[in-house]
């Protein structure tokens, strides 16, 4: 979910040039005893992932034209149901569904990809839950329009053959990605054009 832009509500935080950007990343869903040592209490029943939210906001606001919006604030929401894989990369592309669904106006369309590198070498894209706590290292990137990756994390040590054969996978991953969001938000747009014909023009 997205709110915003509206008025800043940490005046300490408020900044005079641009709007700031805060995720909130909600974890409903049953985590890990590793997980549960990084995430914080949120509501009744639900933790907080204070990682995927650094490095969520790290991304919208490489993308999100703030500087349109000074001293306000842009707060999305992350609600997670169930976690089963590549969770960060589903957060990063349900934020920028949202966003676009909002009318927020961006430079161009994030979108992100998780690899897990087995043992054995073999990349697997989009890996499950089970695939990551089995393979030795976890790769996410995201990627806007123009292809520049605007954030990318590991886990393990990556040979650098490794490293450059999972970065061609998710960023490839990344394009299908943004190319879904768009022509999802496309249909959108043209079925509530076409509920709500605009009115005959007048001289």
């Amino acid at each position: 979910a997205v709110f915003g832009p509206i008025d800043e509500t940490a005046i300490s935080k408020e900044r005079a040039d641009r709007a700031r950007v805060q995720v909130t990343v909600l974890n409903a869903a049953p985590m890990q005893e590793e997980d549960l040592n990084v995430a914080s209490a949120g509501n009744a029943g639900q933790s907080r992932d204070p990682n995927a939210e650094r490095i969520l906001t790290g991304v919208l606001e490489q993308v999100i034209r703030t500087r349109l919006h000074p001293r306000k604030l842009i707060n999305v929401t992350v609600q997670v149901i169930n976690d089963a894989g590549s969770l960060l990369a589903c957060a990063l592309l349900a934020c920028s569904g949202a966003l676009l669904d909002a009318g927020i106006d961006m430079t161009g369309v994030p979108s992100a990809a998780c690899c897990a590198i087995e043992e054995d070498g073999k990349v697997l894209a989009d890996p499950t839950k089970a695939e990551e706590a089995a393979a030795g290292h976890v790769f996410c990137c995201t990627g806007a329009d123009d292809g520049k990756v605007l954030a990318l994390q590991t886990r393990g040590v990556l040979s650098r053959e490794v490293l450059d054969e999972s970065l061609d996978l998710a960023t490839n991953a990344c394009t299908a990605a943004r190319a879904f969001l768009r022509m999802s938000f496309n249909q959108t747009a043209a079925q509530q054009l076409a509920a709500k014909p605009l009115p005959p023009a007048t001289n």
